[in-house]
């Protein structure tokens, strides 16, 4: 309209866009009214743009965001301008970088030069290009993206970090990209040759996840019914007294938004009836043969059982069909109670074409998002003899159910390295059964419908094999027995990247100047710089102070040789280089009777052997070190499944079948086992003796409380050591919470374990001797 398409008073329909547009333009709106103007100037862009950018980066940290703006805009912007940007909340990285949109391309045809913003907004003078069509080979912006992906081609052995910043992601997607460098890297100086194929999972769309409604199923069906006026029945009414709950099934909300027919007869429904199989089945109006699209919203259907074996595999729906009912569904296409997607491919005429078959498979196997491709191209020019495979996340989560592969969190972390095992078994059967050009595939199968039988939701039901290639047997169900032996087995390395922490110095806290000289100011940190301020003894200061990372120190204390595990604190960790600047700290900050450095840092997350019990080394409370657990619970697929079930009691106590006393007893004996006789018996803090102690407690509290017990208590043998709420049984609030002192020289072993990126080559370092 602003271009002149339109008319201002011409009227303008517009369909397939869910609940509004997003865009608001909001961070611009309120850059305009801290300013003061109607519409910001270049400057101001530019400004408001950094200032963003700035905010983005620095989260929460509102001191560094503030300390950057004075340094850069103190003269062009007052305190309140300053302090109402502090008030703004920036987060999240866009999809298209600012780089990106000002990527300069021409237009083959034309010879047109413009930057991809500008071909957006302004076209050839014609015709606007959407981004896929600037993408493709009639301009040049393919061509230079590929260009500058690596700061030239690169092998595997000649990455590094630096190579990624022309890349467009986040600095959290940038550093887990390198993790995943490094460890191909590693791989393929193991095997002596880079990788045959590399799977790379194309994760869930959170962006559509977070995008969607929050508000109630229950509550959506109510306030569309309010706009229904019905004399026969009060539908209303009839929603109102059902529970929340009853709402997650799919049968029932279809009921609902079919007003209680069947969506092809239109007979009535009997509610009651409704989960009898015999009678009532849902539909998907795309089959299930040709798409895998389980969306409530726009693809289920609530019918007839008779209804749908008739309708079968068969799209579009039979004519008769549309014809007795198109009107009806017009009808809820207009009320709101199904939506205009669902109406179109309810009415649609036309068969599915080639074009569209192959789009459907090209959704499993075909990744669209920026930053999996800036991947995949990373290891296409490092490695070019291996081949690069998409994955996509829900294709697995489907086998994991179709074979009861059900994932379990709350054991151990043992299931990240399941999910890459299984990209990669499911990746292989997609890629091997369509290979990467579904269109081809399509071509045989309507030449051949025997030799490329294909149905979406069966690919795991039948052998896949291309040629020499088998991907997947089922004779003797072979395949699925190999993946769940593999699945089975409790070897997978485990490993996790130590670092040095930046971020905020202390907490925001101050504590009196009283408390300070208590301490006689040790431990403490200046409220300000200045050496006015300097003195926490005379004006207080912040006494938790954020640690960088440790170091290892050896001294004198009451006479004896002691080792203690030191905290850098954060704002010294720039002024502390040398092992003569950690000596002077040593001596005038922590008051150490004749220090020797022994090792001169000790990263965050640092793995510990303590007296043969893997920890590891994540921060520091007082005088005690926080060492959460560094070992994995091993239990059997038996107790797996029943821990899923324990969980679900938790939010639905009274629909979890399977849970009794037995069982619960039977388990808690298991637990015990593990705290008594294995590594866990050797934890800071262990507390295996207490619960064998506290058994017959356990077995006083009915069902639901053993089950929250037994929850807690897994609580112990995971990463998290918040400690287990184990009150009822006769514990703390936080039992078990694992925490070692600082004086190392008091525990019997205590070693430092370097491993590698894989886990396959470690290095220890004993802290007792070296």
């Amino acid at each position: 309209m602003a271009k002149g398409y339109f008319a201002s008073d011409e009227e303008i329909d517009f369909s397939g866009v869910d609940d509004g547009f997003k865009n608001t333009l909001s961070s611009h709106q309120k850059f305009k009214e801290i300013f003061d103007v109607e519409v910001l100037n270049d400057w101001q862009k530019s400004m408001s743009e950094k200032i963003i950018f700035w905010a983005t980066v620095y989260g929460d940290s509102k001191k560094f965001l503030k300390e950057r703006l004075e340094d850069a805009y103190g003269n062009e912007l007052d305190q309140k301008q300053i302090k109402r940007i502090l008030g703004l909340r920036f987060k999240d990285w866009g999809r298209l970088s600012e780089a990106f949109l000002n990527l300069e391309g021409k237009n083959s045809k034309t010879n047109q030069s413009q930057t991809i913003i500008e071909a957006l907004w302004n076209g050839d003078g014609t015709n606007n290009f959407n981004l896929m069509e600037l993408l493709s080979s009639q301009f040049t912006y393919r061509d230079t993206l590929k260009k500058r992906a690596l700061k030239g081609e690169k092998t595997l052995t000649n990455i590094t970090y630096e190579d990624l910043s022309d890349l467009y992601l986040s600095p959290s997607v940038r550093r887990m990209v390198w993790q995943t460098i490094l460890i191909v890297k590693e791989l393929r100086q193991v095997l002596g040759a880079g990788p045959a194929k590399i799977f790379i999972e194309m994760a869930r769309d959170v962006t559509l996840k977070a995008g969607t409604r929050t508000t109630s199923r229950r509550q959506q069906l109510l306030d569309l019914y309010k706009n229904v006026q019905t004399e026969s029945r009060n539908w209303v009414e009839e929603i109102e007294t059902q529970e929340e709950s009853r709402f997650r099934s799919k049968k029932i909300f279809l009921y609902y938004t079919q007003m209680g027919q069947c969506m092809y007869t239109g007979e009535p429904i009997v509610f009651k009836d409704l989960f009898n199989r015999n009678l009532y089945d849902i539909d998907h109006i795309y089959p299930r043969h040709f798409v895998k699209d389980d969306s409530l919203i726009n693809n289920l259907v609530l019918v007839k059982k008779q209804a749908n074996s008739h309708k079968s595999d068969t799209f579009p729906i039979e004519n008769s069909i549309q014809q007795a009912r198109r009107d009806f569904w017009k009808w809820l296409s207009e009320k709101g109670l199904i939506s205009r997607e669902k109406f179109n491919r309810l009415t649609r005429r036309t068969s599915f074409s080639d074009e569209e078959l192959a789009g459907f498979i090209s959704r499993q196997i075909v990744e669209t998002r920026q930053g999996t491709k800036a991947v995949a191209q990373i290891f296409e020019n490092a490695l070019p003899d291996s081949e690069v495979v998409y994955v996509k996340a829900g294709n697995v989560s489907d086998f994991r159910h179709h074979f009861n592969l059900l994932k379990c969190r709350e054991i151990n972390d043992l299931h990240h390295a399941q999910d890459a095992y299984l990209n990669v078994v499911v990746g292989n059967v997609y890629h091997t059964k369509f290979t990467k050009n579904p269109i081809n595939f399509i071509k045989g199968y309507r030449k051949d419908r025997k030799a490329y039988a294909y149905h979406m939701d069966q690919i795991f039901d039948h052998p896949v094999k291309r040629n020499d290639i088998i991907a997947w047997q089922t004779d003797k169900n072979q395949s699925i027995a190999t993946v769940k032996k593999v699945m089975a087995k409790g070897t997978p390395l485990v490993t996790r990247m130590s670092y040095e922490e930046h971020g905020e110095l202390s907490n925001q806290n101050i504590c009196s100047a009283k408390a300070a000289q208590k301490a006689e100011g040790k431990g403490y940190l200046p409220i300000k710089n200045s050496e006015r301020l300097s003195n926490t003894q005379r004006y207080g200061g912040y006494n938790k102070y954020a640690g960088s990372y440790f170091f290892l120190v050896e001294h004198t204390l009451k006479k004896n040789r002691v080792r203690t595990i030191e905290t850098m604190p954060l704002f010294l960790r720039d002024t502390i280089k040398t092992s003569k600047d950690l000596l002077k700290y040593c001596c005038e900050s922590l008051k150490l009777e004749a220090p020797s450095i022994r090792v001169m840092k000790i990263k965050m997350g640092s793995l510990l052997s303590v007296n043969g019990a893997f920890v590891y080394l994540t921060g520091r409370s007082g005088k005690k070190l926080i060492t959460p657990n560094g070992f994995q619970l091993i239990l059997p697929q038996k107790w797996q499944d029943y821990i899923r079930l324990l969980i679900k009691t938790k939010d639905s106590p009274d629909d979890v079948e399977g849970i009794s006393g037995g069982k619960n007893i039977e388990f808690y004996d298991i637990l015990v086992e593990k705290h008594t006789k294995t590594c866990l018996k050797n934890r800071p803090n262990p507390i295996g003796e207490k619960l064998r102690e506290w058994r017959n407690d356990f077995i006083a509290l009915d069902n639901q409380k053993q089950s929250d017990i037994l929850l807690e208590i897994l609580k112990l043998t995971t990463f998290d050591n918040s400690g287990a709420d184990l009150r009822a049984i006769g514990g703390k609030n936080q039992s078990g919470v694992s925490t070692i002192g600082k004086k190392i020289s008091s525990q019997k072993s205590v070693v430092l374990v370097h491993r590698s990126v894989t886990g396959i080559f470690e290095k220890q370092v004993d802290l007792l001797s070296i």
